[in-house]
């Protein structure tokens, strides 16, 4: 039992206090020696996939170390999904999977795959671990949790890596469990007791969401970090090959909390032009709002077409907003500079044009944009002329809206109005996060949360009940209906969390229309005739269906889990798409 006394350590170690449980026999004594820790918080899953998606959830709402804990065979296969998302996101998850001794490997035995290397590079560090006949790891502590915490850094350009521990487990006999579920294990006389050799603890607070919002608001008084000459030579040296960056249209993507600021002093001492995605937490932000690009979309091609920009400045992760993608093949001249807190450019590594910089450097980047005098978007009107465009599209989009209120993107809107005030708002990807970009006017006192390093639509809604778990005043998920076929097993945690009021938000347009419009081949939608009020009655949760803005009225009525079903009209939908193309071509 010595490996389930050690694994207690370890996670002390790192300051990891919660762990999701995925049981099995393999690991069973592992788990036993957790549920006596009164320091952990424990989650219990019967499904890997949707366990390491919550995890993501956690980690998302703590900023600091979740571990997942499965057995051996294809258990630790569920687990690829989430751990992908986490290496393109930065997140701190720890994987630990069970394991039959190695001497078991590619004999083709019962539960025995070969389970080292199984997550590719998208684990930071792997460690398999046996023990000797003497009860001592082959690894000491201290070198497993130096090579961890390389992994879990996140100084400088080194972002935080998935880490995957494998124990090997020789079969566990049922007396000894027994008998070792009855010791009082808190005192651990058995363990390497080990000094902690990271060199920071992570951070434990968890201030409430709205005063970190009034954070970010608050008038700057601090002082610019000191310019580096070698950050002022490549900024100086862009400028000489690339005069054009002089006139930047700002686009802000995904940002952590701890960023969002530094973001907000750049934009209100720049004046930039700049559109700001929903999971960027900075849309409708009261300081910068002026300067704020508000029909998405239709601006942003209106400002292609004209050519009112000359380079693209991009703030955080990777954007969703088709724009980025134009500057893959159409827009492949202009020079797009960003400015990440993770190390992917989002962009081919063939296009010319491009710099990808660490976040840190935006700031000094501040000091060589007002050294170059880089306002040409102020000239000439065109800050004007962008301006009276976009307030001239949201005339028309509010237009189309009362033309065809039955429509999917009219009903997105109408559910944004009755959202209240310092709610977590959790985006599904595919086509809800567009929609909400395009149709919804934020309330700055929302926070948004989404799964977008790499991820489609797996495990969204385990993610959405991992991060707002008792966290705000309202937890609300917008999500898809293949999206939420996909995740139908999540609501099993609701046996283990308090029961706020969750909002499932089910978009059902029967399939996925987002192929709709891009291909119009109905072989690629997945059309379905499927709807979830029976889904909503088997996990114990309130249900209401959708078909008009009226019947958005009650839901706050109602103090439990609520899945709303939106039943957007099909005609209408189509109609306003259609309506809304030939906006900006007019």
């Amino acid at each position: 039992m010595c490996q389930s006394l050690w694994l207690i350590e370890f996670l002390s170690h790192l300051d990891c206090t919660e762990v999701v449980l995925c049981a099995g026999a393999r690991n069973a004594a592992l788990i036993l020696a957790l549920e006596k820790e009164e320091k952990l918080k424990l989650w219990h899953f019967y499904e890997e996939r949707d366990a390491s998606f919550f995890a993501l959830g956690r980690i998302k709402a703590l900023g600091q170390p979740v571990a997942v804990l499965t057995t051996s065979g294809t258990a630790a296969a569920e687990l690829i999904p989430a751990t992908i998302e986490a290496y393109y996101s930065g997140l701190k998850l720890l994987l630990i999977t069970a394991d039959r001794p190695s001497r078991f490997r590619n004999t083709g035995a019962p539960q025995a795959i070969e389970q080292v290397g199984i997550f590719s590079h998208y684990a930071g560090r792997t460690m398999d671990l046996e023990w000797t006949d003497q009860g001592n790891p082959l690894f000491s502590t201290a070198e497993i949790l130096d090579r961890v915490s390389q992994s879990f850094s996140s100084l400088n350009d080194f972002p935080s890596l998935p880490v995957h521990i494998n124990i090997c487990l020789e079969e566990p006999e049922l007396s000894e469990l027994k008998e070792f579920y009855k010791k009082d294990i808190s005192k651990n006389e058995f363990c390497e007791k080990t000094n902690s050799i990271l060199n920071q603890k992570i951070a434990k607070e968890n201030k409430d969401f709205l005063e970190k919002k009034e954070f970010l608001i608050q008038e700057s008084s601090e002082t610019f970090q000191s310019i580096n000459s070698e950050s002022l030579s490549c900024f100086r040296a862009m400028a000489q090959v690339h005069e054009s960056l002089s006139n930047p249209l700002v686009i802000i993507g995904p940002l952590p909390l701890d960023l969002r600021k530094k973001a907000i002093d750049f934009l209100k001492k720049t004046h930039l032009s700049f559109y700001a995605e929903s999971l960027s937490n900075l849309k409708n932000c009261p300081q910068i709002k002026q300067n704020q690009i508000q029909a998405g979309e239709l601006t942003l091609k209106w400002t292609v077409l004209n050519k009112h920009f000359s380079s693209v400045i991009r703030i955080g992760g990777v954007p969703t907003v088709r724009l980025w993608r134009d500057l893959e093949k159409l827009l492949n001249y202009v020079p797009v500079l960003s400015f990440s807190h993770l190390p992917f450019s989002g962009l081919s590594k063939d296009r010319k044009n491009q710099w990808l910089l660490n976040f840190d450097q935006l700031l000094p980047f501040l000091h060589f944009f007002n050294e170059r005098g880089f306002q040409k978007n102020n000239e000439n009107g065109l800050k004007q002329k962008l301006k009276t465009q976009d307030e001239k599209f949201m005339e028309s989009l509010k237009s189309l809206c009362a033309q065809y209120p039955l429509a999917e993107p009219v009903l997105c809107r109408s559910l944004s109005q009755v959202i209240p005030k310092a709610a977590q708002v959790y985006l599904g990807n595919s086509l809800p996060i567009r929609e909400w970009d395009l149709m919804t006017e934020s309330d700055f006192s929302w926070w948004y949360e989404g799964n977008r390093g790499a991820n489609g639509i797996d495990g969204q809604l385990s993610t959405f009940f991992g991060f707002s778990e008792a966290r705000a005043q309202g937890h609300w998920a917008i999500l898809g209906d293949l999206t939420t076929l996909y995740n139908l097993s999540a609501p099993w945690v609701l046996r283990e969390i308090k029961k706020a009021p969750y909002r499932i938000v089910v978009i059902n347009n029967y399939g996925g229309k987002i192929f709709e419009r891009m291909f119009a081949q109905p072989v690629l939608e997945n059309h379905h005739a499927l709807q979830f009020e029976y889904w909503a009655k088997m996990w114990g949760m309130e249900y209401i269906a959708v078909k008009n803005s009226q019947h958005l009225q009650n839901i706050e009525s109602t103090l439990g889990p609520l899945v709303v079903e939106l039943l957007p009209d099909v005609q209408q939908t189509r109609l306003f798409w259609k309506e809304w193309e030939l906006l900006w071509k007019k």
